[in-house]
């Protein structure tokens, strides 16, 4: 099954303490992961405006991938 929904992607994603969220560093944005207690943070960089769809297509990506 692939999931398309952000919210279903988020509850399956928090079930399995998976959590996502932006995060400045230097005055940049970046999206960062936390997957039971170890933090990856994503190379690249996003404007601001960018943050909610960076955010709904990371937990998406990871929920599927679960």
């Amino acid at each position: 099954m692939n999931i398309t929904d952000v919210n279903l992607a988020m509850q399956k994603c928090h079930k399995n303490k998976v959590y996502v969220y932006p995060i400045r560093v230097l005055g940049k944005w970046y999206i960062e992961r936390t997957v039971n207690g170890r933090v990856y943070r994503y190379q690249k960089e996003i404007d601001k405006s960018e943050q909610s769809r960076a955010m709904e297509l990371t937990y998406i990506n990871i929920a599927n991938k679960l």
